[in-house]
């Protein structure tokens, strides 16, 4: 290597890296859910990269662009909305083009499908490396729902395969994702292309706001949490049968609980409508994530049916878990250990979970410290920035070598 290619090499370590992110959803949309603040602890954790170009299909985005500034995220729009092969092409263009005169290091998706597929198509071009980063199995949701991304299977699951395919590096939160990757490009590929590294999950600091404080402390009543969006994808039908049987036997609990619902979903009308009448039942709807943090650390149980997030800001606090035995959730709760596990359409296994916990408060407590320390471990943001750093780094100076 010459002297000159190892100061270029150097100056990506020395000065930080130019890192262009391709989005397929809206920043106005997180912003209406309340996470927006939370967006350049992912995409630029800590400001480690120089510059974060962040591209949206979105042009109303751009308005956002003051707020991330601050934090060395600039707003660029990639315009490949839609499936109109002129307007990708010329996307795919576009995007090349400004590689090459920002000097982009790195290119990353977030999602396997248009703003990766035509950012991984620029990224081959100008010759730089390509990551694409998974949050899970991106076919469950359309299969279950019969939903499908541009309202086709066949182009929503081509346009995966390929992006997943072209990529140099696959981010997988965990092994369930690596599963999934596994069954579209074979076992053989995606051992040699995923690499676990969890989900930022920003530290939110934990403030009493208005809608928490609605819910009244009462040491009698244990406070039992579930939060995330209500409808069946994510069991709600079958919480609320635990909540029905444990009104209409009080013997089933030890202790009279408490249940509050943080989230919108389809199921929402039918919670209120159905519980209306008993005190101790609260729905809030959708809680912005400072309030449910504070609802998060006064409560007693955190139930999660299906979640990601949830799991992990439950974990960061050290609260006790009831999680479905579903997906990921086993690789961070270890039954009888850091949590516990129960089959999600079981009643029974729900209100036994439960009995279990309230009935022994310092075993309860202590599942919840080796959770957190699980997570300080394995899934806390600083572990998880400094690795993804590290890959972006190994693969900007192998492409450079």
């Amino acid at each position: 290597m010459t002297t000159a290619d190892e100061e270029e090499k150097s100056l990506a370590t020395t000065e930080g890296l130019t890192v262009a992110n391709f989005m397929d959803s809206s920043l106005h949309d997180l912003e209406k859910k309340g996470v927006f603040e939370s967006v350049h602890h992912i995409y630029n954790p800590g400001k480690v990269y120089k510059r974060v170009l962040h591209f949206s299909p979105h042009p109303d985005d751009l308005s956002l662009a003051n707020k991330l500034s601050i934090h060395g995220i600039e707003l660029h729009t990639h315009q490949a909305a839609g499936l109109n092969p002129i307007k990708i092409c010329l996307a795919v263009l576009r995007i090349w083009l400004f590689i090459r005169r920002e000097n982009v290091d790195l290119v990353r998706g977030r999602l396997p499908y248009l703003g990766s597929f035509v950012s991984v198509l620029a990224a081959r071009l100008s010759k730089r490396p390509f990551v694409v980063s998974l949050g899970g199995d991106n076919r469950i949701v359309q299969e279950r729902n019969r939903q499908y991304n541009y309202n086709s299977k066949l182009i929503s699951y081509l346009m995966e395969w390929f992006v997943l395919r072209l990529a140099d590096v696959i981010i997988v939160p965990n092994r369930f994702t690596g599963e999934y990757v596994s069954r579209i490009i074979t076992p053989r590929r995606a051992e040699a292309k995923c690499i676990r590294i969890p989900w930022i999950s920003p530290e939110t600091p934990v403030a009493l706001t208005s809608k928490s404080c609605e819910v009244e402390d009462n040491p009698s009543e244990p406070l039992i949490l579930v939060v995330g969006f209500l409808n069946r994808y994510k069991y709600t039908d079958i919480i609320f049968e635990l909540v029905s049987e444990v009104i209409q036997d009080s013997t089933l609990l030890a202790h009279k609980a408490s249940f509050t619902f943080c989230g919108d979903g389809e199921l929402l009308k039918e919670g209120l409508q159905r519980f209306d009448q008993h005190a101790n039942i609260s729905f809030l709807g959708w809680t912005e994530n400072s309030e449910v943090k504070a609802l998060m650390s006064k409560a007693d149980i955190v139930l999660v049916p299906m979640s990601g997030f949830v799991l992990l800001e439950a974990a960061e606090l050290g609260k006790s878990v009831i999680a479905s035995n579903v997906e990921w959730h086993s690789e961070l709760v270890e039954d009888g250990v850091t949590g516990l596990l129960v089959d999600p359409l079981l009643v029974s296994q729900w209100t036994a979970a439960i009995e279990t916990l309230l009935s022994d408060p310092a075993n309860a407590k202590q599942m919840g410290n080796s959770l957190s320390q699980r997570y300080e471990m394995e899934y806390s943001p600083e572990i998880c920035a400094a690795r993804e750093l590290e890959l972006y780094q190994k693969l900007v100076e192998d492409c450079r070598i």
